[in-house]
């Protein structure tokens, strides 16, 4: 005799498994959920550089509009400018919490670079992108977290402060010689965007200024997940 099941026995039978796949997804979901108070940022972001982030390949999601304008320059420098590339650079201090963005690029399919300082704010911003439902190796494979508390003093750590007086005392930034790392680094950090800008031009004109370790950190990163061709008019500087 062959038994035939009734198709709510049936039905009780197959569910556990839909069940189980149906609770994963309403998890996986609600860990990436964006709030609305994120998702205005993010909109007034995006509307305030016309979208373009959304026109893009790649994001590197950074802090603030320091770091903004070292990468776009020492991409540029390397041979591999961010626009033509289509990688939009992300300050995230100006446009929603990096959990957030990262939560929107896991969305839309976006590839993504962190590039964080090595102080709590910064390994806030690790935890953060964690939260989003990922692994701390998923993180750290796409992050470059400087070893040291914020990007001024990872500068004058790599050795790059001789480069960074000149260039302060050509910009018309320093008044005064400085004889030692504490005082210049107290001087960056309180000239963040002058400083920056001035270095980004300094670069822009073709001038020598070493390319720091922890960018070339970063630009290998980006390279490893999004294939940026390289600029056909590169210059040795």
């Amino acid at each position: 005799m062959v038994a035939i099941l009734p198709p709510t026995l049936v039905s009780g039978i197959i569910e556990p498994l839909q069940v189980h796949q149906r609770i994963r997804k309403i998890q996986e979901e609600s860990v990436r959920y964006i709030d609305d108070i994120e998702l205005r940022k993010i909109n007034e972001f995006a509307r305030r550089i016309r979208g373009e982030i959304f026109f893009s390949n790649k994001w590197i999601l950074c802090e603030g509009a320091t770091e903004y304008a070292l990468i776009h320059a020492f991409f540029e420098k390397e041979g591999f400018p961010l626009d033509s590339n289509g990688i939009a650079v992300i300050d995230c201090q100006n446009g929603g919490s990096p959990g957030a963005f990262v939560s929107l690029a896991e969305q839309l399919g976006f590839p993504w670079v962190l590039f964080c300082d090595g102080d709590p704010a910064g390994v806030g911003y690790v935890s953060q992108a964690i939260a989003q439902g990922l692994s701390r190796q998923q993180v750290m494979k796409k992050t470059v977290q400087l070893e040291q508390d914020d990007i001024e003093e990872a500068l004058v750590a790599c050795g790059h402060g001789k480069e960074i007086c000149e260039v302060l005392r050509e910009s018309g930034l320093m008044w005064k010689e400085i004889d030692n790392d504490q005082d210049l680094i107290k001087l960056l950090r309180n000239k963040k965007t002058e400083y920056s800008g001035a270095i980004a031009q300094w670069i822009y004109a073709g001038k020598q200024f070493s390319t720091p370790g922890f960018i070339e950190d970063l630009i290998s990163k980006a390279v490893s997940y999004t294939h940026l061709r390289a600029h056909e008019t590169r210059h040795d500087l």
